[in-house]
């Protein structure tokens, strides 16, 4: 089911969308990329239909839209009651304050059954929020794909990250491509990349400030590692010595 670029400025909409959802039994994706809620229930009333046991979804699209202090915890509820949803996209979603990150970037832990991830160039920095991330993925037992591509995320933050989520033994692919990653994340991502049960097989860095000297720290996790088949490193800053 796909409402992309919709305005809900009445509370009606929110609600019909809502009772399709219930009614169906066929329906598994939603999409409502780039829709504005202009009326505050209608995110809340769409959504309750995603927290009942009618709830057939397996997929969630919420790409681009804005996510205010009510979305946040809708979102979170939806991660805490739901266990069927295991596809979730929330690229180019706009955090008008970072707590609201914080409300439900904790629950993708060993609670959720969300195997595929997307957090693709959300806005604006996620820095203080993704320490909590690492240490919610550390916990996570489902989770397979995980995308964050084209990101603002502060050094010493993204090393946190890594050093929280070096126990995560499910991931199988990463991309962190175009997310200002220096050579101190690599350092500290190594550390997870040497994890003995780590399961990771695709991983992409392309796009990053990654060096020489970063490319040495990589080189030492990828020895230790048994799984890694598919690396991307294009476009860093990578000269002929590395």
């Amino acid at each position: 089911m796909t409402i992309q670029g919709m305005t809900f400025d009445e509370e009606a909409y929110g609600k019909a969308v809502g009772r399709m959802l219930n009614d169906s039994k066929t329906i598994r994706e939603l999409d409502i990329s780039n829709c504005e809620f202009v009326h505050p229930k209608c995110f809340f009333d769409m959504c309750s239909a995603l927290l009942t046991e009618k709830c057939r979804l397996n997929c969630i699209r919420f790409r681009g839209i804005a996510i205010t202090n009510l979305e946040a915890k809708v979102i979170q509820f939806i991660l805490m009651k739901n266990k069927l949803i295991h596809t979730i996209d929330l690229s180019m979603c706009r955090i008008d304050n970072p707590e609201n990150l914080d409300h439900f970037i904790q629950k993708f832990d060993h609670y959720s059954a969300v195997r595929y991830l997307t957090l693709d160039g959300i806005t604006p920095d996620i820095s203080p929020s993704v320490e909590m991330f690492g240490y919610a993925l550390s916990l996570n037992c489902k989770m397979e794909v995980l995308m964050m591509r084209e990101l603002k995320i502060k050094w010493q933050s993204y090393c946190k990250f890594w050093e929280g989520m070096s126990e995560n033994q499910h991931l199988k692919k990463i991309s962190v491509a175009k997310t200002d990653m220096t050579d101190r994340v690599v350092e500290s991502m190594s550390y997870f990349l040497k994890q003995p049960d780590m399961q990771v097989i695709d991983l992409d860095l392309s796009r990053n400030l990654i060096t020489c000297e970063g490319l040495a720290c990589l080189c030492a996790g990828i020895i230790a590692n048994k799984t890694i088949k598919f690396l991307n490193l294009g476009s860093n800053c990578i000269k002929d010595k590395g």
